[in-house]
């Protein structure tokens, strides 16, 4: 997490942070992942955003992310003017659902957490999953040479 401080006489105020975190995506790829970027409503427009913003970027080129993504509610328009601004771009709808709700279940079908499995037994799980996985990889974005 990062915060802005704006120093005074005998003290410092937060005017501004950032909550993030690092994710590791299918194809194997790190991204620094923006929860929120928030600046105090009394302190906007003065670059405040922007500069937290570009110390996100340098955080991410540091440890090797290869993308920067976050997610931006419909309604907050200046929000979505000000990451504009910065040079993102939509790259994805965002899908929530407000109510948990179980759906119903085939006696046939399972669903396995294979993450504390026995090494061995995670490794098979692992290769099984392949054929599945390769379907996604040929979407992937390629690297402009």
């Amino acid at each position: 997490m990062y915060i802005v401080l704006r120093r005074q006489a005998t003290d410092a105020i937060v005017v501004a942070l950032a909550f993030y975190n690092y994710h590791l995506t299918t194809a194997n790829a790190s991204m620094l992942y923006i929860f929120d970027l928030i600046v105090d409503e009394r302190e906007r427009n003065r670059g405040l955003g922007t500069r937290l913003f570009q110390t996100l970027i340098q955080e991410g080129k540091r440890a090797g992310a290869l993308s920067i993504v976050l997610q931006c509610d419909l309604t907050n328009t200046a929000a979505q003017r000000f990451f504009f601004r910065q040079g993102m771009i939509i790259t994805s709808f965002g899908f929530s659902v407000d109510h948990l709700k179980p759906l119903p279940s085939s006696p046939d079908i399972q669903i396995i957490d294979i993450t504390d499995l026995p090494k061995e037994e995670n490794e098979d799980w692992l290769r099984r999953a392949q054929v599945v996985h390769r379907q996604f990889q040929p979407r992937l974005p390629t690297d402009p040479q």
